[in-house]
């Protein structure tokens, strides 16, 4: 389970990236200006049947805010937020809800690595022009993602990261998944023959929304 936070965590902050398992609906994108909403939902199968979802705010003007929840069936396994502000570029706050703690997450400035990456081809996911990428092939830890430049808010964060912190946009260039846009689907197909441990992990774009209006408090960390 911690193993498995701390993925979905680190790979979807990078993004800029709640809800429930289950079969969507096709994905749906309205655009506007300025603000967007993000909302993924999946699962993961295996030792684990989990629900998982995962919603990003984000304001061109204040910055971005992403929740990641966990469940297994109605009970909440973990909700936790990243709360990164243009205002403050050297770091994000990580909190949890479940025990009202926080804690700083760092920026050096140094150039981030992206995983080395596969590109499988053009893919279409709900309608949605996709770059098909895997990571991993042949490990006992395979990723494939779908990436699409037509996920509203994509540029809109790159581009304001790009002038503001020095650490943050390699997250997005130099060779990871999000050079080729924002993320519409995303999974991992783990096996380890040692232990025999198996799961495997679905996360899909629910909706992309840039018709909202965002309250600048959604940007403000709880203060308990």
């Amino acid at each position: 389970m911690k193993h498995l936070t701390i993925s979905l965590l680190v790979m979807l902050a990078a993004l800029y990236s709640a809800g429930q398992g289950g079969v969507p609906k096709k994905s749906k994108i309205v655009v506007k200006k300025d603000q967007a909403q993000l909302e993924y939902i999946g699962s993961v199968t295996g030792a684990m049947n989990l629900a998982i979802g995962a919603q990003f705010e984000i304001d061109s003007a204040i910055g971005v805010r992403y929740d990641l929840v966990i469940e297994r069936g109605t009970a909440v396994m973990n909700h936790t937020a990243i709360f990164y502000k243009f205002s403050n570029p050297t770091q994000s706050i990580l909190y949890n809800y479940l025990t009202h703690k926080s804690s700083i997450i760092k920026y050096n400035g140094q150039p981030a690595s992206g995983p080395g990456l596969e590109v499988l081809g053009p893919a279409m996911i709900d309608s949605i022009a996709c770059t098909h990428l895997q990571h991993g092939g042949g490990t006992k830890e395979v990723s494939n993602y779908w990436m699409s430049t037509n996920v509203p808010g994509f540029l809109m964060l790159v581009n304001a990261l790009k002038n503001i912190s020095p650490a943050l946009p390699s997250l997005a260039f130099n060779g990871n998944v999000f050079n080729w846009g924002g993320l519409v689907r995303w999974t991992i197909d783990y096996s380890n023959p040692k232990t025999g441990e198996t799961f495997n992990m679905e996360l899909h774009l629910q909706e992309a929304n840039r018709d909202v209006t965002i309250a600048p408090r959604d940007f403000e960390v709880p203060s308990n």
